[in-house]
């Protein structure tokens, strides 16, 4: 209901036509993306709307200014160049390092800092960093071996980033697209991995009996 009156009209136009999406469309499903939390009773992570991933890949594909770089498979590219994208994937590891770590928490990562990472990722992942080293020590004492496991992926994603240029200060609204795709698809391979999906399921029963 918070759309400008003439957006449907303008991404609907640009369909038809097969011309770039409105940079409007894709600001706001960015917005939306940013600012969405879990709720306590929420079964599934807001941020994973498949819908919203759409638009915002449909986006991306239609624009002007898309690189060779630009990551648009189906499903993770494990050969992504792109920086945005592996940004994204880093932080979904780390997330899910959290929850082998803690089980469901309250307030996740992804709630707290994704917002912050999206768009200023060199100064907002630093303190996420810091947490790091408790994660895999506790992830490590719940599921032996979890905490190592991620810590691997983790090393792995910043060696790539490290390869690109490092860290960028900012993201502009086209790589916020692609941090969202990247960890969209990293949660998606995880959902699709029997036993990622098994450990995920078992750390949420846990925290549940613990509370």
């Amino acid at each position: 209901e918070k759309l400008a009156p003439q957006a449907a009209a303008e991404v609907l136009f640009s369909a038809l036509r097969l011309m770039p999406l409105p940079q409007t469309a894709l600001a706001v499903a960015l917005r939306r993306q940013n600012i969405e939390h879990r709720k306590p009773d929420d079964k599934f992570d807001p941020k994973l709307n498949p819908a919203r991933m759409a638009l915002i890949k449909a986006c991306l594909l239609r624009s002007p200014n898309k690189k060779e770089t630009d990551t648009m498979t189906e499903r993770l590219d494990p050969e992504s160049k792109d920086c945005a994208y592996l940004c994204g994937q880093l932080f979904a590891v780390i997330g899910r390092l959290q929850l082998f770590a803690l089980g469901k928490i309250g307030a996740s990562l992804a709630d707290r800092t994704y917002g912050g990472v999206a768009t200023r990722p060199a100064t907002t992942f630093g303190p996420v960093f810091t947490k790091l080293p408790p994660y895999i020590k506790k992830a490590n004492t719940r599921f032996p071996g979890s905490g190592t496991n991620k810590q691997k992926e983790i090393e792995s994603l910043c060696a790539r980033v490290e390869k690109l240029g490092g860290i960028q200060k900012t993201h502009n609204l086209e790589e916020q697209g692609r941090f969202a795709l990247g960890y969209y698809c990293q949660l998606a391979q995880y959902r699709t991995d029997r036993a990622e999906a098994d450990a995920a399921e078992k750390a949420q029963e846990l925290q549940e009996e613990a509370n």
